[in-house]
């Protein structure tokens, strides 16, 4: 089986997506490949829209807003759509050549160009869409999806009043990699890391790219006056790492205006006055003992950090808080763009996994770390939003688009299920209660018993007749009866009645009336 996996690259969550999904599916022997759509029909228009996005959500944040709830109307969308269409035709080389099964989106454009095709009758496949945030948009929504892999049960709702079947909507949630729910020994990493496993441990990420303003956050948590140490990610940014790092190390950090302010009062003496004043404000940060930090610049191993955390501070971007949620790690979120982030973060503060950092947000924290039983339920609640089948549902709902369903409903031995996947296949089973189990025993000693008589050869004998007795063997264990009473008895039988070597056949009894 060949499964192609499509996204694109705006935003981190969608591709991390597709990654899981692929990696998982290569482990259980089926062939899989991701492709950045975008990038494959014209790389100048990936990195146009990827750098329009990224400026637009981060630094125009109301301009994003307009984008996202116009966008979502219906009307509005459906011009979306057309422009998207247009498009889709360029896919077409890819699908030919890849031949696949079926194809999984992670994207909204991807999905809507797949479903163009199937809509034109261009192609004909199975189309798999997985939506990566929390909260439905009818950007996600195409009218040739045969399943929607979804984060969460409350989306079912929403998504059936738009127009979406609630047979095809699966809440399996937002794959992520199996790393992620893992348990870590703590204690030994946070010792590997200088850090105490004692204290709480507090994580802060940046986001892709470290776009959020995390030094200021940082910054404002020295100001809490409780032991806690600190992780920060601050992603492939250097000017944030060395703003942490001097944080860090107690430096007093100054903005820019009074860098140029503070190097002006060095030469002309009538303005010493105002590197009085930039050193009095800023001195009252310098008072406190940084917390006990360390600062990693990039890293593939994010699961670590988040497994030996207590709490993260973090944008609520769709990937992120999947993996958080993977490790129990419960969240304070800050700097939501409007549109799915803010959905993201109403989902999780509603569902008791998460705070919103707003205006006081150190107190916010400080008071999260007085109140360990608030915070013990909060990583309760991220613990039982339990989504670490999501993979495996994926794989298995994949079988049921491509493959036809073959229904047994008989008794098999333990590891023929291990065996149905290790040639690609996936076993839906069910583990039997006493009363069941002696029921389907009973019927599979028929069933192995008739197949004694079908057996054409020698060989084909010895092994059903050796199933017969594997199921003689259970039932008389499950009956408490011992194999050695059975032989007693039958011993008895044979003496008495005699054995079946003279090959009788009784054809009629005439009896006296």
């Amino acid at each position: 089986m060949k499964i192609t996996i499509l996204s694109a690259s705006t935003g981190g969550g969608h591709m991390s997506a597709a990654n899981a999904i692929k990696d998982y599916l290569i482990s259980q022997n089926v062939f899989a490949t991701v492709v950045d759509a975008i990038e494959y029909i014209s790389p100048m228009l990936n990195k146009t829209i990827t750098e329009i996005y990224e400026y637009i959500a981060t630094k125009q944040p109301r301009i994003w807003k307009m984008v996202y709830d116009s966008s979502n109307n219906k009307t509005i969308n459906r011009l979306v759509v057309g422009i998207n269409s247009v498009i889709s035709k360029k896919l077409l080389p890819l699908l030919e050549s890849s031949e696949p099964d079926l194809v999984i989106s992670t994207h909204p454009f991807t999905t809507e160009m797949v479903s163009t095709l199937k809509l034109h009758k261009v192609i004909d496949l199975p189309l798999v869409c997985v939506m990566t945030d929390y909260a439905p948009h009818r950007t996600w929504i195409s009218s040739e999806v045969n399943a929607y892999v979804v984060a969460n049960a409350d989306m079912i709702e929403p998504m059936t009043e738009i127009g979406v079947s609630k047979e095809i909507i699966h809440p399996f949630g937002i794959p992520v990699d199996d790393s992620f729910y893992i348990k870590q020994d703590k204690n030994k990493i946070l010792e590997e890391l200088s850090l105490d496993p004692s204290i709480p441990t507090i994580l802060i990420m940046a986001g892709k790219g470290g776009f959020a303003n995390i030094d200021k956050i940082y910054s404002e948590l020295q100001s809490i006056d409780l032991n806690f140490q600190i992780i920060v990610i601050t992603g492939k940014n250097e000017k944030l790492y060395n703003k942490v790092k001097e944080l860090s190390e107690g430096k007093v950090y100054l903005n820019r205006r009074a860098k140029i302010l503070s190097r002006i009062s060095k030469y002309i003496p009538k303005l010493k006055h105002i590197r009085f004043r930039i050193k009095s404000k800023k001195s009252p940060k310098a008072l406190h003992k940084p917390k006990n930090t360390k600062i990693i610049f990039f890293t593939n191993e994010v699961e670590k950090y988040m497994s030996v955390s207590d709490l993260i501070i973090t944008k609520p971007g769709g990937l992120t808080v999947s993996e958080a949620l993977a490790c129990g790690l419960p969240m304070a979120l800050f700097n939501a763009i409007p549109g799915q982030e803010e959905e993201n973060a109403n989902f999780l503060v509603s569902n008791n996994m998460a705070v919103k950092l707003e205006k006081n947000g150190a107190q916010t924290i400080k008071n999260l770390l007085e109140n360990p039983q608030k915070l013990n339920c909060m990583k309760k609640s991220c613990e039982e939003f339990d989504k670490s089948d999501s993979l495996k549902n994926i794989l298995s709902l994949i079988y049921k688009l491509t493959s036809e369903e073959k229904h047994f409903d008989k008794l098999v031995r333990d590891k023929i299920p291990e065996m149905i996947l290790n040639k690609g296949s996936v076993p839906e089973t069910e583990i039997l209660n006493d009363e069941d189990f002696l029921k389907y025993l009973n019927k599979k000693l028929v069933e192995e018993a008739q197949e004694v008589v079908d057996a054409k050869d020698i060989e084909s004998k010895k092994e059903e007749l050796a199933d017969v007795l594997e199921v003689i063997y259970e039932l008389a264990l499950k009956e408490g009866i011992s194999l050695e009473d059975v032989e007693k008895v039958r011993l008895r039988k044979r003496e008495v009645r005699g054995g079946f070597t003279s090959k009788i056949l009784l054809k009629k009894v005439l009896s006296s009336k």
